[in-house]
């Protein structure tokens, strides 16, 4: 048998506010004492263990907590492996469980995959009352995002919301990451990652990177910039970065948060590392660069490449990035060096009421 070199999370390693529900055969056969006895050895009332005996309470489902489920295993010396085999679900005090469990929970890919999301555009329910939710206005990546939850922990309730491009799932999820990777917090400004998060898999860290690029990056011919409001966190990632190889400049200030650059030199060697993204933009966007990069410079003359720009635009309106795949010229040549200077000169504006920049042929050109 192959070992795993993955760590395995078993239901031992979950934090204590985790409840479990066994098969209700296997359950009774944990209680090896009086009811009564057992509720005076674990601190609680003889109707509370009943509803654990019995696995329901008033037609209800009745979860076991963790830590008495430990306290039992400890008194009567049972087997753990096999009880893990008979867990049916788990969830925290309230809300919908998580069915079908995958046990032990193996941290491969797929569990920093998640940790890379819930930093980047998610949260996890850390403010007293809030549920863990991930934004992304990519329908594909939030699709994408259920799977990973799915292939790590099982089936796993969530609630999607269209319109506000967001899901909510269980906060059992966010717990036992936690717990597990030592997170304090996955709230922007508040979290703090450790050093050890640098020792993992060199695999593990590339699954993180790749979570970062596609929700909190910009893709360019000179290369990504990768954003973050919290400056720890960057650093961290940065450290990242340099582990896996890939050359990076400093760490700046944009607007309101801190970023830094991967540069085009590794963009072919992260393209091999992470794979083909799932949001569609992005994925266009680094295949294009890296297009470039491989074709090498051919400068062309600014005459030339300004009536090609006049010509498209008078199609119709234009973001830089359109204008670059039908010119096959990167981002920065076709907004600095030409949209930029032709603004200045009354030849085009732009609209700027998206997040992308709409640019067309000014009225009286």
């Amino acid at each position: 048998m192959v070992k795993n070199k993955f760590k395995e999370i078993h239901i031992w390693d979950f934090p204590d506010d985790i409840y479990i529900l066994l098969d209700e055969d296997y359950t009774k056969s944990l209680f090896k004492e009086s009811l009564y006895r057992i509720a005076k050895r674990l601190n609680r009332s003889r109707s509370t263990v009943l509803g654990w005996y019995r696995c329901s309470w008033r037609d209800k489902s009745q979860y076991m907590p963790i830590w008495a489920l430990k306290k039992l295993h400890e008194l009567y010396k049972i087997n753990k492996a096999l009880t893990e085999q008979h867990v049916v679900s788990y969830r925290i005090a309230a809300g919908k469980p998580i069915t079908n469990p995958i046990l032990p929970i193996i941290g491969d890919s797929y569990i920093f995959r998640i940790i890379g999301h819930l930093i980047g555009d998610g949260s996890g329910g850390d403010e007293k009352g809030s549920t863990p939710n991930y934004c992304n206005t990519s329908l594909p990546v939030r699709m994408e995002f259920i799977e990973l939850l799915k292939n790590t922990f099982g089936e796993v309730h969530y609630n999607h919301m269209p319109k506000h491009h967001a899901l909510t799932f269980s906060k059992a999820i966010v717990l036992i990451i936690k717990k597990q990777y030592k997170i304090n917090d996955f709230r922007g400004s508040k979290c703090v990652l450790l050093d050890d998060f640098l020792e993992q898999d060199k695999s593990l860290l590339m699954a993180f990177v790749k979570s970062f690029i596609i929700d909190e990056s910009t893709i360019r011919s000179s290369g990504i910039d990768i954003y973050c409001g919290n400056y720890q966190v960057l650093t961290v990632l940065k450290k990242v970065c340099l582990k896996l190889g890939y050359r990076v400049g400093k760490i700046k200030r944009g607007n309101e948060v801190f970023y830094f650059r991967i540069y085009s030199y590794s963009l072919i060697q992260l393209k091999n590392d992470i794979g083909i993204m799932s949001h569609k933009q992005k994925e266009e966007r680094l295949l294009f660069s890296i297009s470039l990069l491989e074709r090498g410079w051919k400068q062309r003359k600014r005459w030339v490449v300004r009536s090609q720009i006049i010509k498209l635009l008078k199609e119709k309106p234009m973001t830089v990035y359109e204008i670059c795949f039908k010119l096959g010229i990167g981002f920065t040549s076709i907004r600095d060096f030409h949209l930029i200077r032709m603004e200045k000169e009354g030849l085009v504006c732009r609209d700027t009421s998206s997040k992308e920049h709409i640019w067309r042929i000014k009225e009286a050109y």
